[in-house]
C-alpha cells in the first residue's frame, strides 16, 4: 500500500514526496495480523512521532464486524487513543465483506477515519459501510509499486492508503500556511469538500469521495465574496410600489447562494441559488408606504 501513498517514478502515488516509515504487523501474505504486533506498531509510531516526523498512521487491515457507532476494542483502543492524543491521524480500511450495517475494527473507532470505496463518477464501488463512516476513495485498479514493479490492486486497503496520502498532502499545506488543524478538522475538510455519492439500494447513505485539490482550496480560501449594491442607494426615496434590488457579487470561487434580508413584512429573506463566480442578482418585491431596512448576504462553496 505504500506505493499508493508515495510512489514517485514512472507512476506516482497520492503524495509522491511523502516519506514513509513501514512497520509490518501482518504475515508475508497480508494475513495473520496479530493484536500484539498492531499494538507494538502503534506504540512505536507514537513514541517516535517527533523523531521521524510521523503525521499519519495508515492501517490497511481490520477484523470483526461492528455495528455500533463507535467500537472500543479493549485489546488496542488505549493505544489508538494514545496515538490520537499525540496528534497522529489514524486511517483504516472498513473491510471488504460488503456489509451495509457495520465496519471492521479499528476503522470503527472514533479515533480513526474509516474508508470504503467510491469513485468520482458517482459509483459506490464497495467496502463495508455504516453511519459512522463518511469518507470513501478510489481503489479500482490503481497502479502503484508492488515489490519493485508497478501493478494493480484494490479493496478498501488501497482506499485507506489513498486517504492517508491525501491527509499527508493536506497537512503539508496546512503547515506551509502556518495553520494547525486537528484530526477532526482535517476529516471534516475532506468530507465537506469531497464529491457526494448516494449509496442507493444498499446502505442508503451519502458518502464523500476524497478530493485533495478541493480540500486544499478551502484552506486557501481567505477571500470573502465582494458585494456591490447597484440600486437602490441607501436612504433613497421612491413612490414606486414595486422595487428591484440590483446587486453584483464577485468571488474567486463559485457562489452557492445570494440572499436578500429585509423587514418588509417582518424580517425574512428572499434567496437565489448560484453557480457562478461573478454575477448580477435581481430581487423584485412589492411593498406599501413605509421605511424599510434591507441587506445582502452571499456565500461561496466553502461558506465564506
Amino acid at each position: 500500500m505504500s506505493g499508493a501513498v508515495a510512489a514517485n517514478g514512472s507512476v506516482t502515488g497520492v503524495a509522491p514526496d511523502a516519506k514513509l516509515v513501514v512497520i509490518s504487523v501482518c504475515g508475508e501474505t497480508g494475513n495473520g495480523c496479530q493484536y500484539s504486533d498492531i499494538i507494538s506498531g502503534l506504540e512505536w509510531c507514537t513514541l517516535n512521532k517527533s523523531v521521524f516526523n510521523i503525521s499519519v498512521i495508515s492501517m490497511s487491515f481490520g477484523g470483526g464486524l461492528h455495528t455500533e457507532e463507535t467500537c472500543d476494542i479493549s485489546s488496542y483502543e488505549p493505544f489508538l487513543s494514545q496515538a490520537y492524543s499525540s496528534g497522529l491521524h489514524l486511517v483504516a480500511s472498513s473491510g471488504n465483506s460488503e456489509s451495509f450495517v457495520g465496519i471492521n475494527a479499528p476503522a470503527c473507532s472514533n479515533k480513526v477515519t474509516g474508508v470504503a470505496i467510491g469513485l468520482r463518477d458517482g459509483t459506490m464501488a464497495g467496502g463495508n459501510r455504516m453511519d459512522a463512516l463518511r469518507i470513501v476513495a478510489p481503489t479500482i485498479n490503481p497502479t502503484a509499486y508492488v515489490s519493485g514493479n508497478s501493478g494493480g490492486f484494490g479493496g478498501t486497503s488501497a482506499s485507506a492508503a489513498v486517504v492517508s496520502g491525501s491527509i499527508a498532502l493536506v497537512l503539508q499545506y496546512v503547515n506551509l500556511t502556518g495553520n494547525t488543524f486537528n484530526q477532526s478538522e482535517v476529516e471534516d475538510i475532506l468530507n465537506n469538500t469531497g464529491f457526494g455519492i448516494y449509496d442507493s439500494g444498499n446502505s442508503n447513505r451519502t458518502y464523500s469521495v476524497v478530493d485533495v485539490y478541493e480540500a486544499i482550496s478551502v484552506i486557501n480560501d481567505t477571500i470573502f465574496p465582494e458585494l456591490t449594491i447597484n440600486s437602490p442607494i441607501n436612504y433613497s426615496n421612491t413612490t414606486n410600489l414595486e422595487l428591484t434590488f440590483n446587486i453584483t457579487v464577485e468571488d474567486n470561487l463559485n457562489l452557492t447562494n445570494v440572499t436578500l434580508w429585509h423587514n418588509f413584512t417582518d424580517w425574512h429573506s428572499n434567496s437565489t441559488n448560484s453557480s457562478g463566480i461573478n454575477a448580477e442578482y435581481l430581487f423584485t418585491l412589492n411593498f406599501t408606504e413605509g421605511i424599510y431596512l434591507w441587506g445582502i448576504v452571499a456565500c461561496d462553496v466553502y461558506n465564506e
